[in-house]
């Protein structure tokens, strides 16, 4: 029944972007269909007993892995991938396009590693292979969900100090020894810092997740201030939304090359307007029921997750998307574990 709600609410955003914009990509609703119904149907019980055996496999990917970034480093790797080396090694990306997509997995696997029993060879495997990613929305990932994880279970007291003792230990990471280095992590904060100083620092990483962040909103509000209700309400539609990314860009900051909302709340809320966002949070939350803590935290990890994250649809939505909610329902568990 849930199912045949959402699934008719995005037919609707398809018909509507259909009549308004004349163009409608039928294999990007599939997609979205698809995910959607993955996301809804798939039981938090049987995610539950495989969640050992999906860090086992991921870990065991972390060898490859290494296996494939010295292919990397000596030029021998013949599929296309993004990356660069860092001490001498190019960093992990596996079979991922980038190293960014590989962090995410691993980040969200050794969340899932600490808070349930696992080998320590398994959480080692995972820590390292998080690191040689070198990737910062991999460590930013695995920080914040720690920390999320102490602040649900531990109390809030408690958890304010370690957050307070971690701050300190990356402001003197910074200020003794990536500052003035020419480490590849300095350069990522570097540009962040010229980012919010104002500083115009081209396509950098920093500036497409800031305006990654903002595209949903200013979408929004660009379209209520034109009269254009219900494109914000019911979006663009499926096969539209590479073209009015790359029309921001082109007149914001002239890069027309850039066509990737790189946030999976933006990205939705340009495809699917705001009733496609509410069905988007509800199949990412259904599963928590009426428990406000559950759907909170829930909503939290999602948000999260998109500073980092433009895959709303697809394959690698839902492996994200599903490791997430593991991630959660272990939390919840170990919260109840705690109070009985």
């Amino acid at each position: 029944m849930v199912l045949c709600i959402v699934s008719s609410i995005l037919i609707l955003c398809a018909v509507h972007s259909l009549f308004v914009y004349s163009n409608f990509d039928l294999l990007s609703f599939i997609v979205a269909l698809v995910t959607f119904s993955i996301l809804l149907l798939v039981s938090s019980s049987s995610l539950m007993l495989i969640s050992r055996k999906v860090i086992v496999v991921v870990s065991i990917t972390v060898p490859i892995a290494f296996v494939i970034a010295i292919i990397q480093t000596l030029g021998l790797y013949p599929l296309e991938f993004r990356g660069n080396e860092v001490l001498g090694l190019m960093r992990f990306t596996f079979l991922f396009a980038e190293p960014s997509h590989y962090s995410l997995v691993l980040a969200l696997c050794s969340l899932i590693a600490i808070i349930s029993p696992t080998h320590p060879l398994i959480r080692c495997l995972l820590f390292v292979g998080l690191i040689l990613t070198w990737s910062l929305s991999g460590f930013c990932i695995f920080i914040l969900g720690y920390i999320g994880y102490k602040f649900y279970t531990r109390g809030i007291l408690k958890s304010f100090f370690i957050s307070m003792l971690l701050c300190v230990v990356l402001l003197y990471l910074w200020f003794f020894w990536l500052q003035n280095s020419t480490f590849w992590l300095a350069s990522k904060i570097e540009s962040i810092i010229d980012l919010y100083s104002g500083n115009n620092i081209g396509a950098s990483s920093a500036m497409l997740r800031y305006n990654s962040i903002i595209l949903g909103p200013y979408f929004l509000i660009r379209n209520i201030s034109f009269g254009n209700e219900w494109v914000s309400l019911l979006g663009m539609g499926f096969g539209n939304v590479s073209e009015w990314v790359q029309n921001y860009y082109r007149l914001n900051y002239a890069l027309p090359e850039i066509t990737d909302a790189n946030n999976i709340i933006s990205n939705v809320l340009i495809s699917n307007g705001l009733v496609g966002l509410i069905c988007y949070f509800f199949a990412c939350t259904h599963y928590a029921g009426f428990n406000l803590n559950k759907v909170f935290i829930s909503i939290m990890m999602l948000v999260i997750l998109s500073l980092f994250s433009g895959y709303a649809f697809g394959s690698f939505a839902v492996l994200t998307l599903l490791l997430t909610r593991i991630y959660i329902l272990l939390v919840i568990n170990d919260d109840n574990s705690i109070k009985h």
